[in-house]
């Protein structure tokens, strides 16, 4: 089964505030797009994968960013933890950049992989605590 088949939004990951939620999504369709590629193993695929992980890391970035200036605004009292989790995984997309392609252990299906479930685990976790307390607050 290819991992976009089962990895898709659902209502309770919503956070309660749009602009985040639509990001949460184009997030969504990004890892599932880098899925697919899993099956190019090969010179060409890793060149094809490390453009669209620069284009995904770039877009965590900046949607970190918004998370984060929302999380200060509403004042969420995980603000320094969750903030540390977006930073932990900015370093690892780095060094996996860097290294894809050379360290036969990084395959695309792995890397996609890891991305996958680090993202599911952030967003059924540190999200939906930030997405309660802007329910609380906003």
């Amino acid at each position: 089964m290819a991992i976009d088949e089962y990895f898709r939004w659902q209502d309770e990951y919503s956070v309660g505030i749009q602009e985040i939620d639509n990001q949460h999504k184009e997030i969504i369709n990004l890892l599932n797009d880098l899925s697919r590629l899993g099956v190019l193993e090969n010179k060409r695929g890793y060149e094809t994968f490390k453009t669209m992980l620069s284009s995904v890391a770039e877009y965590l970035k900046n949607h970190f960013w918004e998370e984060e200036k929302q999380m200060e605004k509403n004042k969420f009292p995980g603000y320094i933890e969750h903030k540390k989790e977006h930073g932990i995984l900015l370093q690892k997309v780095t060094e996996i950049f860097n290294k894809i392609g050379k360290d036969e252990a990084l395959t695309i299906k792995n890397v996609t992989e890891y991305l996958i479930v680090w993202y599911m685990e952030h967003l059924v976790g540190l999200d939906r605590e930030m997405g309660e307390h802007f329910k609380e607050v906003i």
